[in-house]
């Protein structure tokens, strides 16, 4: 989707997102991760989960990405500030 999961839903329902909820981790790739990834095992991957919430604190969107490690970064921005 060109303008993305979580737009493309709010276009669509009218729902807009409110708070948003990130998980990673990193471990063993499975045996259709190996082959879609087309990895040699046992291979690590990351795999992030991300969760969108209306204004209600009802879900929006649930996405899963699987990248092989060494083959992504993770970059936070955020205020140290009172």
């Amino acid at each position: 989707m060109r303008e993305g999961t979580t737009r493309y839903v709010e276009m669509q329902t009218g729902r807009r997102p409110h708070t948003g909820r990130d998980w990673w981790t990193a471990r063993l790739a499975t045996a259709a991760e190996l082959e879609l990834l087309r990895l040699e095992g046992p291979a690590a991957v990351a795999e992030a989960r991300h969760v969108a919430y209306d204004a209600e604190g009802r879900a929006l969107t649930y996405e899963v990405g699987v990248s092989p490690g060494g083959r992504w970064t993770r970059t936070d921005e955020y205020s140290m500030t009172d």
